[in-house]
């Protein structure tokens, strides 16, 4: 036995001790060296605890922070699918709860703009405070174009959000400009994040806009979404387990795949309802082990929660 190894067994022996003398002063019927540490040394390892786990950021949803170790770090992470899919949808939802949580949004988009997205955090916000009678979106338009005091309320309402938010339209071929801006934001507000939504992406270029992204997210230590659209064959591979043909999920911290796509059929599909969506997730750390989740979505109101 080494001497490292006999002090420890001697640390032992006298917390073990002193465990049994609490126990016996205190007429314990049992005794435990967890309680130990719960009293002596708990508060002290929690402070580290909290230290390490607070830059993470919540999605909102508790099965896909479990799928990404607390939530979302300060890296980059893909969001990846075939066009006119859920994703959209699911940034409306993660704009609305980070903006929720006073976490600055930066989303830059080419496919988005403004009133799109403003009628979008309208319509889930009603419908989250209205589940039990919501209002299909012609008819919450109207009523907003025609009803002065109920669009007032409704603006009022989502102030507090959109105040967090800030949608731009510019192109990422000046990927410095874009540090620059999100290093502003950042001087502002501390808890920041910005969501990429990338139509078509080449190969070349999406490993240069990956690595610069990368940079950004490690310097200013912030989280970074891309949501990128796959080829067919890219799609296929990724549903099957194997790799893009650029191998995106090599440069990235994590790769999430949208594999139902239930726009497709738009003659059968019930926009009302709510539907099942699945969701396959890699990690660069066990790209060999995917995690699958389930969320239940209401295409009409762009909610998301746990199935």
């Amino acid at each position: 036995m080494n001497i490292n190894t006999a002090e420890n067994v001697l640390d032992n022996k006298v917390r073990l001790k002193i465990v049994e003398s609490r126990a016996k002063g205190n007429a314990e019927l049992a005794f435990s060296p967890l309680l130990f540490y719960l009293q002596d040394g708990f508060r002290t390892d929690l402070s580290g605890f909290k230290r390490e786990t607070t830059h993470l950021l919540s999605l909102g949803l508790s099965n896909l922070d479990v799928c990404f170790n607390g939530g979302l770090s300060s890296a980059v992470h893909v969001l990846a699918g075939k066009a006119g899919d859920e994703r959209m949808s699911f940034i409306v939802h993660l704009l609305d709860h980070f903006a929720k949580q006073k976490c600055a949004c930066i989303y830059l988009s080419e496919r988005e703009d403004k009133t799109s997205l403003l009628l979008k955090l309208l319509i889930r916000n009603h419908f989250v405070q209205n589940r039990n009678s919501p209002i299909q979106t012609t008819q919450l338009i109207e009523t907003l174009v025609n009803n002065p005091q109920f669009f007032e309320t409704s603006l009022e309402q989502l102030s507090s959000i959109v105040k967090f938010i800030s949608i731009e339209n510019d192109s990422l071929d000046d990927l410095t400009h874009l540090k620059n801006r999100v290093t502003y934001q950042k001087k502002k507000c501390e808890r920041s994040v910005l969501i990429v939504d990338v139509a078509d992406v080449y190969e070349l270029y999406a490993k240069e806009m990956i690595d610069c992204l990368a940079s950004i997210a490690h310097d200013l230590q912030i989280p970074i979404l891309v949501s990128i659209d796959l080829s067919e064959d890219d799609y296929r591979n990724a549903v099957f387990g194997y790799e893009t043909n650029f191998k995106i999920e090599r440069i990235v911290d994590s790769f999430t795949l949208f594999t139902r796509n239930f726009r497709q059929n738009t003659a059968t599909f019930d926009f009302d309802s709510p539907h099942l969506l699945k969701l396959i997730s890699r990690s660069k750390q066990s790209l060999s082990v995917p995690r699958q989740m389930f969320l239940t979505y209401y295409p009409e109101y762009f909610y998301f929660q746990e199935a």
